[in-house]
């Protein structure tokens, strides 16, 4: 499932001198939501069955749509119908197909929509995996793990932060609230995580110095011994890289086959 966002174009990432970003808003749930509510009630974990009683009574329309919804996953469902429904709606509804894998199948009363940007991390060589001093009780070494972000990291999120707002504006739209941080130009009080696409350590380079595995992902100077993976990306990108990641397999076994045939 991929949510659509807003990205920067070829021609402004270039002359901005952008990494690879992009922003999505995946919606903030309201305090008195109402499936949130029923299902406290239904789970016996509400603290005021009146109250949620009320908020469920409040939204009866996000209830009988999420009814229809949990109706179609019902495995009593027809599931031929079922598929061809779910089949349209990732064709014409995209996001719908999104919020549905990210809310459990049933809509939410949202307060806001947050601006989340996603950022790609430039190569740095201080950015590793080493060994470790210190060893496990069999006395095999502890990885080590450098990681840390770089100033382009931090100028290319704040800066696209601020173009948006521009973009926002010009098209007539409302602004976007900027964070504290973003405004103050204080990268170090932003709220920074790492996603869970591990990439690089075994990067591909044809200079072996630079590198760990050549164009065709052999490991540079030891022969029948290849890597498949996020591991030779030479950049992370912004993006999910799994197909990234079959692609370079599935180019990567051709290439094998083709070396065995000859």
């Amino acid at each position: 499932m991929y949510m659509r966002g807003i990205a920067p174009s070829e021609s402004v990432q270039q002359a901005e001198g952008l990494l690879n970003c992009a922003a999505y808003m995946p919606g903030e749930r309201a305090p008195d939501n109402p499936w949130d509510a029923l299902k406290r009630i239904l789970k016996r974990r509400s603290e005021s069955y009146l109250s949620d009683g009320m908020t469920v009574a409040k939204s009866p329309g996000l209830i009988v749509r999420g009814m229809g919804r949990l109706a179609i996953q019902n495995p009593r469902f027809p599931q031929g119908l079922s598929r061809f429904i779910v089949d349209q709606v990732i064709r014409f509804r995209p996001n719908m197909a999104v919020e549905e894998f990210m809310t459990g199948g049933v809509p939410h009363k949202l307060v806001r929509l947050p601006i989340e940007v996603i950022c790609e991390q430039a190569p740095d060589p201080e950015n590793r995996v080493t060994l470790s001093s210190h060893v496990d009780r069999f006395g095999v070494p502890y990885p080590e793990v450098r990681w840390k972000l770089g100033e382009l990291e931090r100028r290319t999120i704040m800066r696209f932060a601020e173009l948006m707002c521009l973009e926002f504006e010009k098209a007539g739209l409302p602004v976007p609230v900027l964070e504290g941080w973003v405004r103050q130009n204080d990268f170090e009080k932003a709220s920074i995580i790492d996603m869970g696409h591990t990439a690089g350590t075994t990067r591909m380079s044809d200079d072996p110095g630079n590198g760990v595995v050549d164009r065709n992902c052999k490991v540079h100077g030891i022969k029948g011994l290849y890597v498949a993976g996020a591991s030779v990306f030479p950049t992370s990108g912004h993006a999910n890289p799994t197909l990234m990641i079959v692609a370079l397999a599935l180019r990567l076994a051709d290439h094998l086959r083709h070396r065995s045939a000859t």
